[in-house]
Formats: C-alpha cells, sequence, structure tokens
C-alpha cells in the first residue's frame, strides 16, 4: 500500500514538473516572440542586436553578415526578404549572399533614403526600419526564411518618380516629398547628397560633397522655414484677427518696430491679406504678426503638430521642430512669424500640415510601406491609413486653401509649369555665406491626385525658382 501511495506521489510531482514547464516554455514563448522571430535578420543590414540571444558576425570581415543564435555559432539564420516600389521594381534582394541592389545606378542613388545602405548607416531606409516584415511568422510553423525567398516587402514611392525627382535636384542638396494625403501614401521621397550603395565614395566621410549624405532630409532634419511659416501666421491671424480680410497693409519696402526696420523683398503699396500672402510681404505680415498674442502663435504650431514629431511605420520618427515665441521682443516675434528668427521646422511635417489645408484640417499620417507579400504573392500585411488629429478648423483650412489657390493665379508662380491646378508657397531663407535656401510646398487641386507635396533646395536662390521647378517637375510625372 505504501509502494503505491509513494509511486502516486511521484506521478503527481511528475505532472506537476511537467505542467510548470509548459507555463515557463509558454511565459518565455510570449516575451521573447520579437526576439525569436525579428532579431535574426538585422545582422544583414548591420545592425547592431539589442539582446543576448543573437551574436553577430562578420564573414571574411566583409559587409555581408551571418546570426547566431548563441554563443555556440553552430545554429544560424540566413536573411532572406525583398524590397520593390509599389509598382514591384526590385529595389534591394536579401538573402545568403548579402544586398544586391537594383541594377540601374540612377535607381539605386534615387532610392538610397528610402531602402537604405548596407552597414545602415541611413536609419530610416527600409532594410532597417521594415525589415521584420522580410520573413513570414507563424505560430504552428515558426520562421522558415531558410526555406524560400523571405517576402516582399513593397514601399509606397515609385522608383521612376524619385529618379525624376533626383534628376530636377541636379547636385543640389537638399529634399523632395510627395504624399497622398487621404492615403498616407509617400510616393516621392529624394533626400540629397545621395551615393551609389554599390560604389561608395572611398571620401565619403571628408569629402564636403558628401556632408550629411546618410541624413535623410525628409524625415530626420529640421530647417529655417522662411516664408512658408507665413501660412502658419496666416490660420493664426484668420483665427484670431476678426477684420483681416477688411484691413489695409502698407509696404514701402520695410516697417519700422520701434527703433528696428523689417526689410520686405520689395514696395508692394497698401494690399490686403491676398496681395500680402501672394507677394509675401514681411511688412504686412510684421503688422498682422503684432496683432497676434505670442501664446498664440506657440499654441498654433503645437497643434498643427510641428514641433512634435510623427511616427512613421512603428519604426521611423521625423524631427522635432522648434518655435520659440515666448518672451521675444516684437521685432524678433515679427520675424519669427514671418519664418525666420529660431524656427525650425521638418519637411515631412510641413508637408502633412499641408495636406491638411486641402483637407479641410486634417490629414493622413504619412506611411512608406505599401504592403507585404508572401514569396507566391499572397498578402501578408497590409497598410491602415490613420489620420492626425485636426490640426487646423475646418472654416480656417478651406479660407487657407482659397488664399493658397489664389497664389499660383499670379504670373509670379508662373502656374503653367504644371499640368495641374495647384495651391502653393514659397519660401526664401538668406544664408549666413550669402546665399538663398528656397521652399516651394502646396497642394495639387485635384480630387484624382490629393498629393501634398513640399521641396526644398539649399543655397538655390529663391524658393519660386529651382524649388517649384523641381516640384513641377515631379507633379507632372505623377498627375498623367
Amino acid at each position: 500500500m505504501k509502494k503505491i501511495q509513494k509511486r502516486t506521489m511521484l506521478c503527481i510531482l511528475l505532472c506537476l514538473a511537467f505542467v510548470l514547464g509548459i507555463v515557463f516554455f509558454l511565459i518565455r514563448y510570449t516575451l521573447n516572440l520579437n526576439n525569436w522571430t525579428r532579431e535574426n535578420y538585422y545582422a544583414a543590414i548591420g545592425y547592431t542586436p539589442t539582446t543576448n540571444l543573437d551574436i553577430i558576425m562578420s564573414v571574411n570581415g566583409g559587409s555581408d553578415k551571418i546570426y547566431y543564435t548563441d554563443d555556440t555559432k553552430k545554429e544560424y539564420y540566413y536573411v532572406r526578404g525583398e524590397i520593390s516600389d509599389r509598382n514591384g521594381t526590385a529595389l534591394a534582394v536579401v538573402n545568403e549572399n548579402g544586398i544586391s541592389y537594383n541594377a540601374s545606378a540612377n535607381t539605386r542613388i534615387a532610392t538610397l533614403h528610402a531602402v537604405g545602405d548596407r552597414l545602415s548607416n541611413i536609419s530610416s531606409g527600409a532594410l532597417r526600419s521594415l525589415s521584420d516584415n522580410f520573413s513570414r511568422y507563424t505560430t504552428v510553423d515558426g520562421q522558415r526564411v531558410a526555406a524560400d525567398n523571405g517576402n516582399n516587402v513593397l514601399l509606397s514611392i515609385d522608383a521612376s518618380v524619385n529618379q525624376i525627382a533626383l534628376y530636377a535636384l541636379s547636385g543640389y542638396t537638399g529634399t523632395v516629398g510627395v504624399y497622398n494625403y487621404k492615403t498616407g501614401e509617400i510616393l516621392c521621397m529624394v533626400s540629397t547628397p545621395s551615393f551609389d550603395p554599390d560604389n561608395v565614395p572611398e571620401d565619403i566621410e571628408t569629402n564636403p560633397d558628401y556632408n550629411g549624405a546618410y541624413i535623410n532630409r525628409f524625415f530626420s532634419s529640421s530647417f529655417t522655414p522662411g516664408s512658408i511659416m507665413k501660412v502658419v501666421t496666416l490660420e493664426a491671424a484668420i483665427d484670431n484677427i476678426p477684420d483681416l480680410f477688411e484691413q489695409k497693409f502698407k509696404c514701402n519696402g520695410s516697417y519700422q518696430i520701434g527703433n528696428q526696420i523689417v526689410r520686405c523683398t520689395g514696395k508692394h503699396g497698401t494690399i490686403d491679406v491676398y496681395d500680402a500672402f501672394e507677394h509675401s510681404c514681411n511688412s504686412a505680415f510684421a503688422q498682422i504678426a503684432l496683432q497676434l498674442e505670442q501664446k498664440t502663435m506657440s499654441d498654433n504650431v503645437r497643434d498643427a503638430n510641428l514641433t512634435e514629431p510623427y511616427t512613421i511605420d512603428g519604426k521611423i520618427h521625423t524631427s522635432k521642430g522648434s518655435f520659440d515665441f515666448i518672451g521675444d521682443t516684437d521685432y524678433e516675434f515679427a520675424w519669427s512669424c514671418i519664418g525666420l528668427h529660431h524656427d525650425l521646422v521638418n519637411p515631412c511635417n510641413m508637408m502633412v500640415y499641408a495636406g491638411a489645408v486641402a483637407n479641410g484640417g486634417s490629414a493622413a499620417v504619412p506611411t512608406l510601406l505599401n504592403s507585404v507579400l508572401s514569396p507566391t504573392g499572397e498578402l501578408i500585411k497590409g497598410v491602415q491609413t490613420s489620420y492626425t488629429k485636426n490640426l487646423i478648423n475646418q472654416d480656417t483650412a478651406n479660407k487657407m486653401k482659397d488664399l493658397m489657390l489664389n497664389n499660383t493665379k499670379s504670373s509670379h508662380y508662373q502656374a503653367s509649369r504644371f499640368n495641374v491646378s495647384i495651391g502653393a508657397k514659397t519660401g526664401t531663407v538668406d544664408r549666413a555665406d550669402g546665399g538663398e535656401n528656397g521652399w516651394f510646398i502646396g497642394f495639387v487641386d485635384d480630387e484624382r491626385y490629393p498629393y501634398a507635396f513640399i521641396s526644398y533646395v539649399e543655397d538655390c536662390g529663391s524658393g519660386v525658382d529651382l524649388p517649384a521647378d523641381i516640384a513641377a517637375y515631379v507633379l507632372n510625372a505623377l498627375c498623367f
């Protein structure tokens, strides 16, 4: 009897140990799911893992990487997957041989900041930011990267349009972006200087021609906005100056605030707000600024989401903007509302704001990811459109839209360059070396093409010249 009792107790203990083992496994499985299924791809793109489950090893000192699952170095995974543009044009293939890019050098250079480089210096590139989509994982089959070619990650960009943007930039430093403000798809995104990832310049770290080549200026930088800031000031004025559209402003080439002078780009005479906005009159906007409270402008740029980053596809974060109005003198505040002084804005955030003007006050949050397909073409993952909060009051957005459309009716904007109707605003920023940085932002006024755009070029002259030309090249390619 005692033997049976002991055996029963032993069986109970064994069953309890088995149950505890299952519970322990399920807890570890849940906690480490991402490590087991996601960290295994990062080595091929030069990314150092953040856990001790994987050890990165170089093969022959080159850029091709193998991931080992533990420090015994007996088990490893090869990274497999493909990155394509929205039309299925292959941009990069990742497998046991490393990373191979598109055969066209122009395509490689034009899509570099969207795709990424071999050593992952471009952190916003899809090779790093979207790499967890390369391999399909299911709780039944687990990870099967060694048995097939991996998934195809389709980006939202059009590689051929990126090439047009790169050509239009013609060697200048800058960035160009176009996106669908209803779906969030980034159709064009180019940042320069760029380089060929298959032929990385030996002097890339020292040659001034490649300064900032690893930076995606569209996502990861902020710049002085110049007169595109007048769009934001206009919003505040519409909301807070009841008789704005009845007022007249005098411009004799400058406007005096105390003992200091705000200089304008011309002598515009007596003008209303439409003319002031169209001619980008500093004198008029200085007078408008002095009718606004500093806190009003501070709240305005915050509500427009021009100070906080957007998160793109869960991994990419745009650069923060900077607007420090509080405590400015009247003179300094006027220049801030004009777009100079201490203002900084991110191109992507400003593009979304232009989309909100066109879309009644809110716009889709941008996405670089179009979809993920299995090796057999099965849709694994699509993108759900998400929208910003209400960035602009709807009635105000509609009035701003009318004013931006009015701008392009003038000969100054040379709207004939575009084969679609647009609303736009130029911006020009004086450089310390005597040159000028130029902006051109706006939207397409056509229901078939719900696009917002931004073009920023350094040391190029006025925003109405090369930046607007670049926008025309790109939009004419997209809107046909």
